[in-house]
């Protein structure tokens, strides 16, 4: 499998120290069969060795990491092991029973956390998932943070994770021009998963059944009041955010190999019903991305056969970008 490569911006002028945070979930033992749950100690070995090879290089450049995970149910493994890195975390786990979650993990001597809020979206009539909220100061920055800290509004923002959706998907343009009008799409077609089947892409062939093929054509996903109400959180089908993020990957141009129109990769995940790109880095104004970890090509997911694999200890392949802040921002 060949390695994946840092690709840079056009330009990095006007730049402070760095920030570097990495989203890669780890494979939930529900998900696993009995031989990938043999070499989760090994792939995971190599994960930490891995990302020890990050961590150095980082150093090199001044660098500060932030990891984020989804899907761990291994996290005082991990904390155990990180911890004697320097590193400290916080664990969410997953509503409904699920023994999986969200976690995090950032150095110490580097960061102080300031805050930390769960976000249990259960609550809010949605599924058992979980969302993590930490505002951290950098230490070496720690006049800048304290006067961030009277108005969080001001802090930098970067929003990690895997969204379930496409970047040809409605949801995707929600976040990107911070509006959109529900009922102009089908309901079942919102997260444009349904269209990133990976035979069609691969160029494999499959009987489909015609007639329900059709049907599922023109049988449009209607909205009820009260699915418009929990989508937009009111009785208006206009949903809007004042949040401006940016995605990191679609910014730092990559190659045709790996990336799609719009410069998001081509996919992040892999399985038997979806080939395609649901994980995303977005981030605020005041940061820049200063380079990004490449993803994988079709044709190298493709001879792996799926995600996960021996070499890969995941779903999902993980995403890597390195931030700066702008030099009129920190001033």
């Amino acid at each position: 499998m060949p390695p994946r490569h840092h690709l840079p911006p056009p330009s990095t002028a006007h730049m402070l120290p760095r920030h570097h945070p990495p989203p890669p979930p780890l494979l939930r033992r529900r998900h696993s069969s009995p031989e990938l749950t043999r070499h989760w100690v090994e792939a995971n070995t190599k994960y930490l060795s891995h990302f020890k090879g990050i961590e150095e290089g980082l150093y090199a450049r001044s660098c500060y990491l932030i990891i984020c995970l989804q899907e761990v149910d291994k996290y005082d493994h991990l904390l155990s092991v990180l911890e004697n890195a320097g590193y400290i975390g916080s664990f969410k786990r997953r509503t409904g029973g699920n023994v999986d979650g969200c976690a995090m993990f950032w150095k110490a001597e580097k960061f102080r956390l300031l805050e930390g809020v769960n976000i249990e979206y259960k609550e809010y009539g949605l599924r058992d998932n979980v969302a993590q909220l930490s505002l951290l100061e950098i230490r070496s920055l720690s006049l800048r943070a304290h006067i961030l800290s009277e108005k969080w509004g001001d802090a930098h923002v970067v929003l990690a994770g895997d969204y379930n959706s496409t970047p040809e998907s409605a949801i995707y343009k929600c976040l990107s021009l911070s509006e959109l009008n529900i009922l102009l799409y089908d309901r079942r077609e919102l997260s444009g998963q349904r269209s990133c089947n990976p035979a069609p892409i691969l160029g494999i062939r499959r009987e489909i059944n015609i007639m329900f093929a059709l049907m599922n054509r023109f049988a449009r996903g209607s909205w009820t009041d009260e699915e418009v109400k929990v989508s937009s959180g009111s009785t208006s089908s206009l949903v809007m955010h004042p949040s401006n993020l940016n995605s990191s990957y679609a910014t730092v141009m990559g190659s045709w190999k790996t990336r799609g129109s719009g410069g998001e990769p081509l996919a992040t995940s892999y399985h038997s019903s979806f080939l395609g790109t649901v994980d995303y880095l977005r981030y605020s104004a005041g940061l820049v991305p200063v380079r990004v970890l490449d993803t994988l090509s079709i044709d190298c997911l493709r001879k792996l056969g799926g995600l996960p694999s021996k070499k890969l200890g995941s779903d999902h392949l993980a995403l890597v970008t390195e931030f700066s802040f702008k030099q009129d921002e920190a001033e």
